[in-house]
């Protein structure tokens, strides 16, 4: 046994000493990498339980100093003081009180009261939790007597003060959350209380509550106190002021009676609340005297009654009051508040009082830099409101303000041209969005079919109009700059606004005015001239269509084609036609006069379509009255032209159901007597342009697909087959030129390849030269 563990040994020595002599074997490498462990670390053992007195402080990282070796100072975190003090307990105790003046709020309340409340050793816990009880009952008689007897001094006023900010602020937990309904100043027109999200109980308040409330007013109540008031008499909901005005009358706690600063805090009480017509209830409580706030409360009193009874003798007394107010207060602000609610007045003054009015805000140190800086602020700020009259009235001021400066500044508007300018750049941030934005109400009850695309893009225009909030064409234009004005501007702003101007006209539907504005603005701006011109002749086409914007019906599957026939008749729709026409050649005629390219063949196309009741083919006479002789004309327009013409020969025009919905009162030989009239028109305008121009393979494509289009129209209708025979071979002769034409042409030119040649052969071959019909 010892022998061989011995031998063991021995081999187990020499295995080393032989692997000497070879190679290293190679590493194995595991497919996976394996992490290496990580070593363990011993656990602190927990200290004892009593030991824990605070939770352990996370290390603060160390900031290095700056490039002069001096460490950035630490910003220290303000942390209030604590109370220290009973009085300063009680206090931050009263301050810290949530009100809840739900229903479920009150009721719990209620029933808290009737309980026998168990004996506490803090005294001010229970002190706070009483007031809490009584505010959310109602129990004001005793609750008054419970602020009272509060221990410290000061306490009352506290206590006070935190219920009227607080009293109907929502719960932050309960039934409700929502935002303080004394968060805001009071707002002047007496907004009603803000509600809070469906499902959710809102604080309760009536006007006996309140009432009650102003009882227990402390000796010397400051503004903020009737600030808070007055957003209380707010949450009332609709507050009869009439009826609390007669209580205030006799006198209610510190609020109205005989003294003078009881009657001036129920004015300052009432005022925000007191519009239009009950403004009269606000100004028996404003005294007749010339102090600041005086004259500040009676000027806006009197506005707003004259807002809501505009009467002369209401007018008259709230410009009195105004210009008083203008002419003796010492703070500028205010001042400048009454220079503004002036030119709401002046509108409707007599023209000459108004005029000297307006000048003499642009004399030697008047402050019409000041209210140009305002107004036009206002404009710019608001320009997503939806608040569409105080945005008008916006205009309206800036347009009257540059009035009477250019009245008065006629002669030296050198210092002025900045100022200008600014306003120009006012007005021109609701111009352009309007220009931009702005879409007509259209409901489906014109559309005759129901068209996906077209009411996808109807949904998407009007949602733009409401996220934008556009202002109606109609108001822009009114307060547009002049003459004088734009005369003023630099040329880069003065293009600005002559373009904003067409573009707000054509959203209007005023066509002629745009088409004056684009002659003014292409001597200075060609390409946005050119621009707006196309958009002209989509507008003129939209606001002059005979069809009234019903759109063709076309059959479908399984819908009957035959309609008995019936005496012809002319449809009312075709001496509109006549005017349309006359009136397009005008417009064209004007534009081809203008330093600017010609529009663009597909508007002018589509303008001449727009003209057209869609079940009338065009006549040769109304083509050559808008685009003159074929021969001449262009050759996109004339194929343009002719390729609107073989579709809707091949669709529309031929539809019994199209000259029913338009009331023409066709029969089937009268519309067979239309197309192959249209047919003959169509062909006689694709001859005279290859007459002068052989070469073009556009309207060699036009030809032989017209003539395919009439062979195939004959045969359904039984026509002689020699007749047939002759279209359909000459349509067929037509696409071999056609595609040899344009192999020709793009060999040798830069053209954009096109597949329409051989598209239109390979359908015809199938059978129709459009697979869609």
């Amino acid at each position: 046994m010892i022998r061989r563990f011995t031998v063991l040994l021995l081999g187990l020595s020499i295995i080393p000493l032989v692997a000497l002599g070879q190679a290293p074997p190679k590493r194995i490498v595991p497919a996976i990498r394996v992490k290496p462990g990580v070593p363990t670390k011993r656990i602190r053992s927990l200290p004892a339980k009593g030991a824990i007195t605070a939770p352990a402080r996370i290390p603060r990282p160390v900031i290095a100093p700056d490039g002069n070796g001096t460490p950035p100072a630490v910003r220290k975190v303000r942390i209030p003081a604590k109370p220290k003090t009973p009085q300063e307990k009680l206090h931050a105790a009263l301050t810290a009180v949530k009100f809840d003046r739900t229903p479920d709020g009150i009721l719990n309340a209620l029933d808290e009261l009737t309980k026998k409340a168990k004996p506490q050793k803090d005294k001010a816990k229970t002190a706070v939790e009483r007031f809490r009880r009584l505010a959310n009952a109602g129990r004001w008689d005793e609750l008054g007597e419970h602020i009272q007897s509060l221990p410290f001094d000061g306490s009352a006023e506290k206590a006070y003060r935190h219920l009227v900010a607080s009293l109907l602020r929502a719960p932050a937990t309960g039934t409700s959350a929502s935002r303080p309904l004394n968060s805001a100043p009071p707002i002047p027109g007496g907004s009603k209380v803000t509600s809070l999200p469906a499902g959710k109980p809102r604080p309760m308040l009536t006007q006996e509550d309140f009432v009650e409330i102003l009882k227990l007013s402390p000796n010397e109540p400051i503004e903020t106190d009737v600030a808070a008031l007055g957003n209380l008499l707010r949450g009332v909901g609709q507050a009869n002021l009439s009826r609390l005005a007669k209580q205030l009358e006799t006198g209610i706690g510190q609020f109205g009676g005989d003294q003078p600063d009881g009657r001036k805090r129920v004015a300052q009480l009432l005022q925000p609340l007191a519009d239009k017509s009950q403004a009269e209830i606000a100004l028996k409580f404003v005294p007749d005297s010339d102090e600041d706030w005086v004259l500040e409360m009676r000027a806006d009193l009197l506005h707003k009654l004259w807002s809501g009874q505009p009467s002369p003798p209401n007018l008259s007394a709230a410009w009195r009051a105004n210009e008083k107010l203008i002419a003796t207060i010492e703070d500028d602000a205010k001042r400048l508040d009454g220079i503004k609610r002036g030119f709401t007045l002046v509108a409707k003054l007599p023209k000459t009082k108004a005029n000297e009015w307006m000048s003499k805000q642009f004399r030697e140190g008047g402050p019409g830099l000041k209210l140009i800086q305002l107004v036009q602020s206002d404009v710019q700020r608001n320009v997503r409101s939806a608040n569409f009259s105080a945005r008008g009235e916006n205009l309206r001021s800036l347009k009257q303000i540059i009035d009477a400066l250019l009245d008065e500044s006629s002669s030296n508007l050198a210092k002025w041209k900045l100022p200008l300018t600014i306003a120009a750049e006012a007005w021109l941030v609701e111009a352009e969005n309007t220009a931009k934005y702005y879409r007509a109400t259209v409901t489906r009850s014109n559309m005759t079919v129901y068209n996906p695309v077209y009411e996808q893009q109807r949904i998407m225009a009007q949602q733009n109009s409401s996220r934008y909030k556009p202002i109606a064409p109609a108001l822009v234009i009114e307060h547009a700059p002049g003459a004088d004005w734009l005369a003023a501007l630099p040329e880069s702003r003065r293009t600005r606004v002559m373009a904003a101007l067409a573009e707000t006209l054509l959203k209007n539907r005023k066509i002629v005015e745009a088409l004056d504005e684009i002659e003014r603005l292409a001597k200075l701006d060609p390409i946005s001239a050119k621009r707006i011109t196309n958009i002209l002749l989509g507008g003129w086409a939209q606001s002059r269509n005979p069809n009234g914007g019903a759109k063709p019906s076309m059959p479908t599957v399984g819908m009957s084609v035959y309609i008995p026939p019936r005496p012809s008749g002319t449809p009312l729709t075709r001496a509109k036609q006549k005017r349309n026409l006359r009136e397009l050649g005008q417009i064209l005629e004007r534009l081809t006069k203008l330093p600017i390219d010609p529009p663009e063949p597909r508007t002018i196309v589509a303008a001449f379509e727009g003209a057209h009741s869609f079940a009338e083919v065009y006549k040769p006479d109304d083509i050559r009255s808008v685009f003159g002789k074929p021969e001449k004309m262009p050759v996109e327009s004339l194929a343009t032209l002719v390729n609107s013409m073989r579709q809707r020969l091949a669709t529309s025009w031929r539809a019994p159901q199209i000259q029913q919905q338009a009331g023409t009162k066709r029969g089937e030989p009268q519309i067979k007597a239309e197309v192959l009239a249209g047919y003959d028109t169509l062909l006689e305008l694709i001859n005279a342009g290859l007459k002068a121009k052989p070469d073009v393979w556009q309207l060699k494509l036009q030809q032989a697909a017209a003539n395919f289009d009439l062979a195939e129209y004959q045969y359904g209708n039984k026509a002689e087959l020699e007749v047939y025979v002759k279209h359909r071979e000459a349509a067929f002769e037509g696409f071999s030129e056609a595609a040899a034409l344009y192999t020709l042409q793009t060999s040798v030119t830069a053209d954009k390849p096109s597949v329409l040649v051989f598209q239109l052969w390979f359908n015809a071959n199938l059978g129709a030269s459009d697979l869609s019909y």
